[in-house]
């Protein structure tokens, strides 16, 4: 899979929809690898302005992610799931013989790997996949059939109701026998993401229509609710299933996310915790996890990340290893269509 430069697989999920679209769609002007790259954009500035207690958060990350590559020693592949900063990455590259990083925004990935030294780069693929299992592609088809047909923003807010409860994930990934798989504050933002992707599109369509944002009617939220609890569920299994479709039988995976969200206060290291709060979903994200047939699942160790002190925001960090099953089935169907291309 790797290529004398630095090289680029793109499964293109919107390329037909792009195209069809700037007719239709006079408003969209956004996909979702659009969102996710905003989104990507505030995280790394907000990293950047809590420097003092995001670098405990990424020191102990970085920390518990190489010492369980310990067992690679210069060979092997280890596959990188979302964008991450270029630490640990140099350290990773030197632990295998290649090293895959996945992502639906490929922004971040190509700045960090463009950081790289030559060599470097010649270990370093990147693919372009929707960590959604495809919901994305078919929210963005729904939108266009409303632009096309002239649907009004609440019938697209029913469809999109009814989309959400018959939803199956789609498995994106072939049997790429990596050694390694690590999955660092990526499960737990998909079904956020997703919210507030839907909630950009719906805006959109209720501005161009309306000529204001769209407000749920009261009697749909509790259907909404129910209806983003269960894609929850579905997503956080699903990636449970990628991770176990990457990783070979008696390979192993870091798996680190947040499992409860923090209202504090103080702004100090001695920060007074007043009030745990439930995050999004995310007991469900442990029962998936701690429930796999694919993995023995070892808790490592917990922290509380300070990610936003100015808005009195913290979450807390739960990070595992989880060990393949030697006798766990491989999957080796590949659903995106691929097309490579290089990037000098």
């Amino acid at each position: 899979m790797t290529t004398s430069s630095l090289a680029l697989i793109c499964d293109s999920p919107h390329a037909t929809l792009s195209s069809s679209t700037t007719a239709l769609t006079p408003t969209s002007r956004f996909d979702a690898s659009d969102l996710l790259k905003t989104i990507n954009t505030v995280i790394r500035d907000g990293f950047e302005r809590n420097k003092h207690h995001n670098s405990r958060h990424i020191a102990k990350s970085r920390q518990l992610m190489l010492a369980n590559a310990q067992h690679l020693k210069g060979e092997g592949t280890i596959v990188i799931l979302g964008a991450g900063p270029l630490e640990p990455l140099r350290e990773l590259i030197r632990r295998c013989s290649e090293l895959i990083l996945i992502d639906y925004d490929l922004t971040m990935p190509l700045e960090v790997t463009r950081q790289l030294d030559f060599y470097e780069q010649q270990k370093v693929t990147i693919l372009n996949a929707d960590l959604t299992g495809g919901l994305c592609k078919q929210i963005d088809a729904l939108f266009v059939r409303a632009y096309t047909n002239g649907l009004g923003v609440c019938q697209v807010h029913e469809e999109i109701i009814d989309l959400l409860n018959d939803f199956t994930p789609q498995k994106l990934f072939a049997r790429i026998d990596a050694d390694y798989v690590i999955s660092s504050l990526v499960a737990s933002q998909l079904p956020a993401f997703c919210v507030e992707y839907t909630d950009e599109k719906l805006d959109e369509l209720a501005s161009l229509w309306q000529g204001s944002t769209f407000q749920i009617p009261t009697e749909q939220k509790e259907k909404y609710r129910k209806a983003f609890d269960r894609l929850a569920k579905a997503l956080f299994k699903n990636h449970i299933e990628d991770i176990a479709a990457l990783v070979k039988p008696s390979g192993k995976a870091y798996f680190g996310d947040t499992f409860n969200a923090i209202e504090y206060v103080g702004l100090t290291d001695r920060q007074q915790l007043v009030k745990p709060k439930s995050g999004f979903y995310l007991a469900e994200l442990e029962t998936a996890l701690t429930t796999s047939a694919h993995f023995k699942v070892t808790k490592l160790k917990k922290w509380t990340w300070f990610s936003a002190p100015q808005r009195n925001k913290a979450f807390n960090v739960q990070a595992y290893v989880l060990q393949k099953n030697p006798r766990d089935e491989p999957h080796n169907e590949f659903e995106s269509t691929t097309c490579a291309c290089i990037i000098a």
